[in-house]
């Protein structure tokens, strides 16, 4: 039994288009953009023409800087002042403005999530980092997404590579990486005070920072506290588990969170950089379960508390010659009515980048301990209860990019060891090729694994008489080998697009029945970015992306072709010198699965924003989600009660000193 069989099978219930009022509103959100947008001073979001942010250096793909107009991959990045500007609070929402990305809500503290993939709620083939650190699970394999937390006003901005980045970054990341990078202490230096109050999504939240120099060297101090509103209970007609749901049940899924940390930064000399954080987490969230095989709900709350120290650092000793290491150790204890885990990883790693002439070769390794520990009072189980897991990585990549020519190749290989199946290999070579001074056509081959969690390996149901193995059959890495090709071009000085083409083809052992078998899937999809500014006070950001999802043709277990589609458009527009106006309106195309229950709905979302600068030192924000819904489910879990989200809205105040 796979884990989506087991625990992943999602199910949203509809939500009606509302047909004649989109195409309406969709128009007139642009052309109040547009014609209410004037000239003058503009916020940082159009200080850089459309043709220095295709010049903006990225190093996600492949842990080497590099311009994002001559990247071999689809990269998306996510600035500062656009996180700002969108009104979004929460880490995962975030991930709703990056085309080809699809985020659906489980509840009010739950969400799935996946890139070129049907959403999960785990998302097993995407590799989530936070300056460095991986969040992925290997106990479960995938990401608590309600965790990831951090003041968004400290993020520099969020890396995301739209397809494979193993052999960069290692197994796991077969769909995409994301990496959230935070500002270093030199750039939050005074103090910052963030409060907020709304309804919906976000009831309260209040954060603060304060930032300081030690002769040469800084430091920030932070905290934060939030309360993530329940989501909105649905009648029996609309509810993932019609039987038993008595009227006016409560959903019972808010949360809280605390946190406390530190970021320390120090330049030792003009060649040499250290930097060292600390953060600890404390968090409660409450769902409802479906138990008795669906004859009654009980509560559930989850308590995690968890901490890390993380240390980095770079030596530059050469024009094109760089030396980084890293080490942190993360600690998690997670607590539930179900069951219980304990998460202890300890990372040390270097990268070594050295230059000459038109070649660049980078080479490193890491190694990676977990030690977990697990107790469940239920039927399900895992066994060994505790367990030690030992990785270890080897990486060798060489950039051939002469100053002079319009061709770059980029070949790489990372090797990786884990217990369950040994040494796994993730190659890759991607070439770009600048067409002219404004366009560059790129493509790429990538062969990425995943490899088995414990889940896969240990997990059974105990029913003290007999034992019911839920572990895979066949413990073999899935492999998928992806290829892909795209184009950046800026068109003219006020529009770009970027458009990008893929084709993955996955063997996925884990998921089949057969102790010799493997699942054959075939992903087929393209993803179309459109940027128009027509002013320096506006700017229009248009997406499209398609997804041809064909399970099994092999083995014909499941002969349907699941066609996904979605497109996405934010406008920002500067109305006054102190007021910036942000729409987003988003369309989710369903999926249907043939499962009762089991449909993905078509979901389409507005939601508004306004920045008012009231003075140097003080801003206001104003925001409303889900205008054209009071309520509307976007994903489910047979195994959870499944909320609604509701329309809502908040308001927050920035000061700083």
């Amino acid at each position: 039994m796979s884990i989506e069989t087991a625990n992943l099978i999602f199910s949203p219930n509809s939500v009606t288009i509302k047909r004649s009022i989109g195409p309406w509103l969709l128009s007139l959100l642009c052309f109040c953009s547009y014609s209410s947008a004037n000239e003058g001073n503009v916020p940082d979001l159009f200080a850089m023409s459309l043709e220095q942010l295709m010049n903006v250096q990225v190093s996600v793909s492949d842990r080497s800087e590099e311009s994002l107009r001559r990247s071999a991959g689809a990269i998306t990045i996510l600035s500062a002042e656009e996180i700002k500007l969108s009104g979004i609070r929460v880490i995962p929402e975030l991930l709703r403005l990056v085309p080809g990305f699809n985020v659906r809500k489980i509840d009010a503290n739950k969400w799935a999530i996946n890139s070129r993939r049907v959403p999960t709620r785990f998302s097993d083939s995407l590799l989530v980092l936070k300056d460095g650190r991986t969040l992925y699970n290997p106990l479960f394999g995938g990401t608590y997404w309600e965790l990831p937390d951090t003041l968004l006003e400290d993020i520099k901005h969020v890396e995301v590579i739209r397809g494979p980045g193993s052999s960069a970054w290692g197994a796991n990341a077969i769909t995409g990486v994301i990496n959230i990078v935070t500002k270093s202490a030199k750039n939050t230096q005074g103090g910052l005070v963030v409060a907020g109050k709304g309804s919906g999504e976000i009831d309260n939240e209040f954060s603060a920072r304060y930032g300081m120099m030690l002769d040469q060297d800084a430091i920030s101090l932070y905290g934060k506290i939030r309360h993530l509103s329940e989501g909105e209970f649905k009648s029996v007609a609309h509810s993932n588990s019609d039987d038993f749901f008595p009227d006016s049940t409560r959903a019972n899924d808010d949360s809280s969170s605390k946190q406390l940390g530190f970021r320390y930064d120090s330049d030792a000399s003009q060649a040499m950089t250290h930097t060292a954080s600390a953060e600890w987490n404390e968090s409660e969230s409450k769902e409802l379960r479906v138990i008795n095989s669906g004859a009654d709900i009980s509560p559930n709350l989850i308590e995690t508390d968890s901490f890390f120290f993380l240390y980095q650092g770079d030596y530059d000793y050469g024009s094109n010659d760089k030396l980084s290491w890293l080490a942190y150790y993360d600690y998690s204890d997670r607590s539930s009515s179900i069951a219980d885990e304990q998460r202890k990883v300890s990372h040390i790693e270097f990268n070594n980048q050295l230059g000459f002439s038109a070649h660049e070769i980078s080479f490193g390794a890491y190694a990676r301990q977990i030690r977990d520990k697990t107790r469940s009072d239920s039927s399900f189980k895992l066994d060994p209860a505790a367990r030690d897991v030992d990785i270890y990585s080897l990486f060798l990549q060489h950039k051939w990019q002469p100053s002079d020519a319009d061709l770059s190749i980029v070949s790489g290989i990372r090797y990786e060891h884990n217990d369950d199946t040994g040494w796994e290999y993730n190659p890759t070579i991607r070439a770009a090729y600048q067409a002219s001074p404004n366009a560059t056509i790129w493509s790429a081959w990538t062969r990425s694994v995943r490899t088995p969690s414990r889940f896969n390996s240990d997990a059974l149901l105990d029913f003290g008489f007999f034992q019911v193995p839920l572990s895979a059959q066949h413990l073999a890495a899935s492999v998928t080998h992806s290829y892909e090709a795209g184009i950046r071009q800026l068109l003219n000085q006020q529009s770009s697009i970027d458009l990008s083409l893929f084709l993955d083809k996955q063997d996925d052992p884990l998921a089949s029945a057969s102790p010799t078998g493997t699942v054959r899937n075939k992903y087929l999809g393209a993803e179309l970015e459109y940027t128009y500014r027509p002013s320096t006070t506006w700017q229009l950001m248009a997406s499209f992306s398609y997804l041809d999802s064909q399970p099994d043709k092999v083995t014909n277990i499941n002969t349907s072709n699941h066609h996904v589609w979605a497109g996405k458009l934010r406008s920002h527009a500067k109305l006054t010198e102190q007021v910036t106006w942000t729409n987003i309106v988003m369309f989710d195309k369903g999926l249907p699965t043939g499962l009762p229950n089991d449909d993905f709905k078509d979901i389409l979302r507005v939601d508004t924003n306004v920045l008012w600068e009231v003075t140097g030192s003080m801003e206001l924000q104003f925001s409303l989600q889900n205008l054209l819904d009071q309520t509307h489910i976007e994903a489910g879990d047979p195994t959870k009660v499944n909320s609604a989200v509701r329309r809502g809205g908040e308001v927050l105040a920035r000061f700083t000193f």
